[in-house]
């Protein structure tokens, strides 16, 4: 069976020598816009009301997690689109890219470009993905029917070594000795390994390879790499840990949480 682009393409070129560039150019546009429902269809899978469209989200979420993206993704996958569907309250057969543009206008004036431009790429992986799985006749959310936002260009300055110096100092200064030595450890495993917030908090003893100066992160899709140690972040986290033990305040993470003596649990 021939999908919609192969079917308005032998139609335009059977009318070649009829009809004039102009007309042809028309008949193009009109066939381009008619055609985007002729993709083959299992009517027990088409998305056409708002029970399936949810339905079809869990299932989304599901192959999200079956392929190991972390937690904290497919969450966010889940939350952005089950608040599209609700803010439209249409099932996705009859979502247009006039309903997502109209939709990314609305969050436009309470959140970020950035955070735009996110939620507009959740959409598009979204229904490609039911496209593919022919929950619905047509991708609304194609890069040129919804175009990426054009994101403002910011220079990132490096903080400098004077501020570097004056951030120690001050975690020096932590009257509790538990507080003062995490600080610390944690100060210089940022500077020496430059990791992300969430794979710092994640980070594990048992991921920590003293003898060669390396630690093995969990990082995005979570995929693992190692990260180096200089001599003295290696020194403040030895100090770090071995102060832990000496309490009885061991964690399984390196950087644990100490409220209420949870410490099986990485700190906020």
């Amino acid at each position: 069976m021939k999908n919609a682009i192969e079917i308005s393409n032998d139609i335009i070129k059977d009318m070649t020598d009829v009809l004039s560039k102009d007309q042809l150019d028309m008949l193009g546009n009109s066939l381009s816009k008619r055609l985007n429902t002729a993709v083959i269809m299992d009517p027990t899978k088409i998305c056409d009301t708002l029970g399936k469209s949810f339905m079809v989200l869990d299932k989304f979420v599901d192959t999200k997690t079956t392929y190991k993206a972390s937690p904290k993704t497919v969450q966010s996958y889940k939350n952005q689109i089950f608040n599209f569907i609700k803010y439209i309250e249409l099932p996705l057969a009859s979502v247009t890219e006039d309903h997502i543009r109209m939709y990314l206008q609305f969050k436009s004036m309470s959140i970020s470009p950035v955070s735009v431009e996110n939620i507009r790429r959740c959409l598009s992986s979204f229904f490609s993905w039911c496209l593919d799985y022919r929950y619905i006749a047509y991708n609304p959310c194609t890069k040129n029917l919804v175009p990426p936002l054009k994101l403002p260009e910011t220079i990132r300055h490096d903080i400098s070594e004077e501020d570097i110096v004056n951030i120690k100092d001050a975690a020096s200064r932590i009257e509790n000795k538990l507080q003062r030595l995490r600080a610390q450890s944690l100060l210089e495993f940022l500077e020496s390994t430059g990791c992300r917030v969430d794979e710092i908090r994640n980070f594990k003893v048992k991921d920590i390879d003293f003898a060669n100066s390396r630690a093995i992160i969990t990082g995005k899709g979570n995929k693992e790499r190692y990260v180096y140690l200089n001599t003295a972040c290696k020194k403040r986290i030895i100090e770090y840990l071995e102060y832990k033990e000496s309490i009885n305040k061991q964690s399984i993470y390196v950087f644990s949480n100490f409220k209420n003596n949870i410490l099986d649990k990485p700190m906020h």
